[in-house]
């Protein structure tokens, strides 16, 4: 597994290949439904002329590493010890078992009653839980559309659901966005 980086002109050209991949496949979506807040950012990069929603629904982790002393502290170290980090931490999740997340803490979107086709989009598959919860409840809401889900990488190489449409599959690749932690 390697780490790349994603400056903004990169991502928004990984962002339309995977476009590009999803319509190749004659998929035309009526709605895109970004997991905050890293699948907004993707939604928006993919899909700039579609109706856009968001939903947030976050592993704990997450709140303890955005503190503002932990980004400073990460982001002033050297690329090859970041990198190192994002390996362990990628290792450290694949050995845990994921645990279930419920869908009443979810804000869904109301959307068009006609929507028949939903896209949700992630910047990242690590367990698969936040996209399978998110799913889940998208379909219980909507049952008369069809949802289909859309990453950029997939990180881990049994997540708890397989994105539809992905760029990097297969647990090959961790990407740096630019709005992550260790960005600089």
């Amino acid at each position: 597994m390697k780490v790349i980086t994603l400056n903004p002109n990169e991502f928004t050209h990984a962002c339309v290949r995977l476009q590009q991949l999803i319509a190749s496949a004659g998929v035309h979506p009526d709605v895109v439904i970004g997991i905050a807040s890293g699948g907004d950012f993707v939604a928006q990069e993919m899909f700039p002329q579609l109706p856009h929603s968001s939903v947030t629904l976050r592993r704990p982790s997450t709140a303890r590493k955005e503190r503002k002393w932990v980004k400073t502290v990460v982001r002033a170290l050297p690329l090859w010890l970041r990198d190192r980090l994002r390996l362990l931490e990628a290792k450290r999740l694949a050995r845990k078992t994921p645990k279930p997340m419920t869908t009443e803490s979810i804000q869904l979107p109301d959307l068009s009653l006609n929507a028949t086709t939903i896209l949700m989009v992630d910047d990242a598959v690590d367990s698969g839980v936040t996209l399978r919860t998110v799913v889940q409840a998208i379909k219980q809401r909507y049952p008369q559309a069809e949802v289909l889900t859309a990453v950029l990488n997939v990180t881990t190489l049994n997540p708890l659901i397989k994105p539809d449409f992905v760029l990097y599959p297969q647990a090959e690749v961790l990407i740096r966005f630019p709005w992550s932690i260790d960005y600089r």
